[in-house]
This record gives structure tokens, sequence and C-alpha cells, in this order.
């Protein structure tokens, strides 16, 4: 094999003298060009006239290493490369990453092997990744034009021990990892959503309950029907941040398991409830009980899915409360025929039918969740291996990383990040427990439909905010704009309330509804994935989806206070109060998308390099979201 042998290079910028050798790579089988731009190194495959491209203010990574390049006509070696700063994975914006892994210096001449290893994510700007086998995932395992012999003096390739990968090296195809995701949401999502779908129906049928003559029942008057509304949401917001902490310390499985069969059977006994305080304290119950439930689920799905994959994961859980909307109120239309029945009122009859099904889930989900990656029993070894590979490859990713340190959940306390994305919980929550609560009602308040026929009208309502929301949040988890997106869909969700309080007639005000639900669930629901996605060490990240669901769920100890019997039938204040709130989740979204694209900039300029000095390779790897490598999700 014909070699040309270039001079050893100082620096990164150095190898622009790559792409000028003529014929110096044959592109017929796996070549490699190396890119260096903005500070992020990737690996990509052209059709022709390969070379370095070049892109301005590239940062300086002066003397990472001074290797002695070969470049062969079908690939590239590397001889005698030796560290000069520590670096590990980096991480693009987009996704693509680059891992250089130094080797020690070689006292021999020979080629030994190839000391540069690709680690490509996959990324929407990857689009020839499966013609490219033998580089994609962790190394170039065998460099075309290194006979026998060399190989076998060659070092290892896979990354030093303590590493992201922690030693593993071995090849995942796009295909496997396809095949491994697919089988994971077969098994997973279906339950996980009928889970928060029953949890979600449970929690605000009382909001049905209310047309089939719950108040009349119980003898509830003035605010009481508000408070035994928001007291669910008191023991709701007070046990999630502990039910998210222990959540790992007592088996997620076993533990969801528990909490929904417990609020299965509570929510199955407010249909025999007789007075107030029997209501009052059966809402108290439920509240604890499914605390722990939305907030754990998105923790326990950090465990299997990475975090580009996380949001369309935690959005089918927020479209399963869309669902739960469109089937509670096909149960309820269909139980409004029931009414007076064995000599139950109807609402009797919807809190009964409705909790059952919790019960039953409850049991199954001890059967089919598994505890953790490693004890997935549906896979086989072998995948349960290529899984583990696929989730470090991310940034912070670390073995440490997914155990519980008390220094993390302090380093969430201490993170501003967490706070104003709790607040934003807080003010679009207002808007979400209103109108989910309350949809019947307003309905029912703005034209002359009987209380089966408002319950009938609400399920388009729900299908159209559903099927907005899975569109368009596959499509802002995939470009990354999952701020930008969260909110333009809030503005749109503030049209929809203008409409209700111009009061054009009822067209135009049940036109409103659907208006807010098209912003709504998009505007609500991609914020609840970003959050843990920028934040790859687990205790940390449990605490923050625990306090952004602790915040945002005190909304619905005020919500119901906005939509009295009082303010019938326009409800101005409760719809006020929702424009005023969206508008400010509106301005923090706004910000947030521009803070992490500014801090993605600074660090792929090389910026905050600084934070790499005294540290050990480990400690950079254990810095989570604080290192320079790490690329915020926008």
């Amino acid at each position: 094999m014909d070699r040309e042998l270039v001079p050893a290079i100082a620096n990164f910028n150095d190898l622009d003298s790559i792409g000028a050798l003529p014929g110096c790579m044959n592109m017929d089988h796996h070549p490699a060009n190396v890119l260096i731009s903005n500070g992020w190194d990737r690996i990509r495959q052209e059709n022709r006239n390969p070379g370095l491209s070049e892109r301005r203010d590239r940062p300086s990574y002066q003397h990472a290493l001074t290797p002695e390049l070969r470049v062969l006509r079908e690939g590239v070696s590397i001889t005698r490369t030796a560290p000069r700063v520590p670096f590990a994975t980096l991480a693009g914006p987009d996704g693509l990453a680059w891992s250089p892994i130094f080797f020690q210096r070689q006292p021999t001449d020979k080629a030994e092997g190839l000391g540069i290893a690709a680690s490509i994510l996959r990324s929407r700007t990857l689009h020839q990744a499966h013609t490219m086998s033998d580089i994609e995932t962790g190394i170039m395992k065998n460099p075309v034009g290194l006979n026998a012999e060399e190989k076998s003096t060659s070092p290892s390739l896979g990354p030093k021990a303590g590493s992201i990968h922690d030693g593993a090296s071995q090849f995942v195809s796009p295909q496997a990892r396809k095949s491994l995701t697919r089988k994971l949401d077969l098994r997973m999502i279906p339950i996980i959503m009928l889970l928060y779908l029953f949890s979600f129906l449970d929690r605000v049928n009382i909001g049905n309950a209310k047309l089939y003559g719950l108040e009349e029942d119980l003898g509830l008057v003035g605010n009481q029907y508000q408070i035994c509304v928001s007291i669910l949401f008191v023991t709701y917001c007070l046990f999630e941040v502990p039910s998210n902490l222990i959540i790992k310390k007592v088996k997620p499985d076993r533990y969801i398991a528990f909490i929904t069969t417990s609020w299965g059977i509570v929510a199955t006994l407010t249909g025999v409830c007789q007075s107030y305080g029997g209501l009052i304290a059966i809402r108290l119950v439920m509240g604890a009980l499914e605390a722990g439930l939305f907030p754990g689920l998105v923790v326990y799905l950090t465990m299997f899915y990475k975090r580009d994959q996380l949001a369309v994961r935690v959005g089918y859980l927020f479209i399963a409360s869309a669902v739960a909307g469109v089937v509670g109120g096909m149960i309820a239309y269909g139980i409004g025929f029931l009414d007076g029945s064995h000599g139950m009122r109807a609402w009797r009859w919807l809190m009964i039918i409705e909790g059952l099904p919790s019960v039953v889930i409850g049991i199954a989900t001890y059967f089919i969740l598994p505890e953790s990656l490693e004890k997935a029993h549906f896979l086989t070894e072998e995948e349960r291996q290529q899984l583990t590979i696929i989730r470090h490859e991310e940034i912070g990713q670390t073995k440490e990383a997914e155990k519980f340190h008390w220094a993390d959940v302090k380093e969430g306390v201490k993170d501003w990040q967490v706070w104003i994305f709790a607040f934003s919980g807080f003010t679009n929550d207002i808007m979400f427990y209103g109108f989910s609560t309350f949809l019947p009602t307003i309905i029912k308040s703005i034209g002359s439909w009987s209380a089966i026929e408002s319950q009938a009208l609400t399920i388009p309502v729900y299908a159209l905010g559903t099927g907005v929301y899975l569109v368009v949040a596959n499509y802002a988890s995939k470009n990354q704009l999952r701020g930008v997106v969260s909110a333009s869909f809030g503005m749109i969700s503030i049209i929809g309330y203008c409409m209700l309080i111009a009061n054009r007639g009822a067209a135009v005000s049940y036109a409103g509804t659907f208006v807010i639900a098209v912003g709504l669930y998009v505007s609500v629901g991609l914020p609840l994935a970003w959050l843990p996605g920028n934040k790859p060490r687990y205790a940390k990240r449990a605490f923050a989806v625990g306090m952004q669901y602790f915040i945002g769920n005190t909304a619905g100890i005020v919500m119901p206070f906005l939509y009295t019997t009082a303010s019938a039938p326009r409800y101005y204040t409760g719809y006020g109060v929702s424009i005023a709130a969206v508008f400010c989740s509106v301005c923090i979204f706004s910000f947030l998308a521009w803070y992490y694209t500014r801090v993605n900039r600074r660090r792929a300029a090389g910026l905050e390099d600084w934070k790499f000095e005294g540290k050990t390779e480990q400690e950079i790897l254990e810095l989570g979201d604080y290192s320079p490598r790490y690329v915020y999700s926008t």
C-alpha cells in the first residue's frame, strides 16, 4: 500500500494540510475527512473532492497532540501520538460528536493503529451514516492499510477506563439502534401512557362529576366545591419532591405499581362518598399517592433513553393527558344515561368506572415494567449491553452520574435554571389545570347545550390538541427548537382566550376552545422534557424534575378559585389570569432559548475551556451540564 508521510503537526489547525494533498484519499471504501469547525470535531463522508471545509472563528486548541500522520490511499492511521491536554468526547449542537482518544507514545516507527476514534452520535446532519460501518460508533476498528503484524501490536483502541464509555468499544449499527428503541417503546410506552391517562382522569374527573349532581348530593355550598378540587394539589405538591428522590432507592417498577394500585382504590371509593368531609379526605390521600407518578415516570424514562429521545417519550405522557380528555368525555357522555340506575347518581358511576382500571393497571405494571436497563428481562444480554453503550455516548452520562449523590441535589438547589423552569411550570399549569378541569363547564356556559351534550363537545377539542402536539413535539425535538416553539404556541393559546373573552357568540367561543387546546398542549408539554434533558446527572435531574412539578402543581391549588360560580358564565377572571400567566411563560421560554444558544456558542468557541484547568479527565466527565463539552438542548 502506497503511503505518503505528512510531517508532524503541532495543532489542530495544521490538519488543513491533509486536504491539500492531491489524491491522498480514495473514497471507494470508508474514507474519513476531518473537519474542525467552531470547536466541534466532525467526521463526514463526501462523494468527491475530499478535503477540509473552512470556517471562520475556529478556536485554537493549540498543541493538543504531536502525531506523525500517515495518509493512506484507503484510510488514515496515526502513529506515535502523545497527549498534551485532556480530551474526551466533544458534542456539537446538532448531536454529532468526535472523540479524540490519545494513546501513549510508542517506541516504534510502525503505524500503530488509529489514534483518533470517531464516536458518531446520530444527527440530522449525518445522512450517510449507514455507509460508514467501520467508523460509526466507538472506533475505526480495522484501519485499511495495516498488516497483520501491525494490528497485533496496536494498542487497545477503546476509551480509557472510567471514561464515558467505560471501556466499551462495541459497534452498534443504526439499524440495531432503531430496533432496540422500537423494542423498548413497544414494551414500555403503552403501559406508561395508560398509567398517566388514568391518573389524570382520576384527578380531573371531578369537573365532569359537577355536571352530574355532585354538589347537590353532597350538599356543597359556597366555595366548597373549589376547595375539594384544590385540596388534592396540596398533598400532590408536598409529596412530589420526596417521592422523586426515593423512587430509585425503592425500585421504580414496584413503587409505580404500588402507588397506582393504591390511588385506584381510593379513586373508586370516591363513588361511595357521602359528605363534604369525606370527599376532602379522599382527595388529600389521592393527591399524596398520585404525586410521584408523572415526575417519577420522567426520571424513570431517563434511565432507558437518551436525551434526544426523551422529549418524544415524555411527550407520549403528555399526550396521554390529552387522550384522557377524549376518553373522559366519551365515558362521561355514556355514563350520563346511567343517572339513577340502581339508585345511584351518574357522578357516582363515573368515579367507580374510571377508578377501577387504575387498580388493574397498577397490578399489571408490577409484571411489565423493568426495574432498570440492566434488569430488563425482555431484552437479551447483548441488547442490554448495546443500550448501555448507546446511553453512555452522551456527555456526562457516566456510571457515577447515574448514582444518587446528595452533592448533586445541592447543585440542583443552586441551579437557577431549575427555579426558572419551576416558575414557568406554575404559570403554564394555571392555564392547563383550569382548561382541563373546567372545559365541560366552560362549554356549557357558552351555549344552550345540556350536560350530556357538553361532555360530548369536549371530545373534538382534546382530539385536536392531541394531534397537533404529536406533530409539533416531533418537529421541535428533531430541530432543537423547544424554546421557540413553546413560546410561539403559548401566544396561540392567548388568542384562544381572547376569543372567549370577546363573547362573539357560541360558535366563536367554542372555536376559541380549539385554539386554546392547540397552543396549550404544545407550550405546556415541550418544557416537561426540556429541563430533564439538560440535566445529565441523576440526583440533580430527579430534584429538578420534582421541583418543576412541585411548584408547577401549586397552580392546581389556586386555579379552582379563578372559576367560581359567581364568575359564571363568562369566567373573565379565569381567562384573564390565564392570559397573564401564559405570557410570563412565553417570556421565560424565549429567554431560555436565547441563553442556551449563547452558552453553546461560547463553548464551541472555547471560551469556557478554563474550566478544564486543574481537573483530571474523570473530574471533567463528572461536571455534568457545567462541562464545557456539554451542549444544551435549545
